[in-house]
């Protein structure tokens, strides 16, 4: 297996992730995408955008994928602290009531969806595209958008500053 290893220091210790691809794994293959398995592993069966004929559109994508699943290895890191929290303000930062073109807050420059890597109504998804979002400080400019960014804004720095 030719795992590649990154080092990263977070909250006063070093780390080291470990980053595979679906064929090098030992688990059941993600289809797509790409998959926490732990707050130090992350699979990727492919890469957001791989079949886009726009390349630098592609290439965000890809960026954008490895930031939403490091957005899920944070949350595991503080013990399911975001999604919990997404859950405590459901009404808030729900996707339901989202339909098909609606941004729901999440920003979508010319109308596409590459800030938003898992549609799914789910509050460990909604937390991982707001890590994305925080982490880029890019957001729809509306209402909901102020308040996903704002929200964000004041729980991140909460964490940070706890570990």
């Amino acid at each position: 297996m030719s795992t590649q290893k990154l080092s990263y220091e977070c909250c006063s210790v070093a780390n080291t992730l470990n980053v595979v691809t679906a064929s090098e794994a030992h688990v059941p293959p993600a289809t797509s995408g790409g998959v926490t398995l732990s707050a130090h592993h992350i699979m990727f069966a492919s890469m957001a955008g791989d079949n886009m004929a726009d390349y630098g559109r592609q290439l965000l994508r890809r960026r954008n994928n490895v930031v939403h699943e490091l957005g899920h290895a944070f949350d595991l890191v503080l013990g399911r602290q975001g999604r919990s929290a997404v859950s405590a303000d459901w009404t808030h930062l729900s996707r339901s009531g989202c339909g098909r073109g609606d941004k729901c807050g999440f920003a979508s420059p010319l109308g596409w969806m590459d800030w938003v890597m898992n549609p799914a109504n789910e509050a460990g998804e909604i937390f991982a595209d707001q890590f994305l979002g925080w982490t880029f400080s890019r957001w729809d400019s509306t209402d909901l958008g102020d308040y996903r960014r704002d929200w964000m804004n004041t729980d991140m720095v909460e964490w940070l500053n706890t570990y």
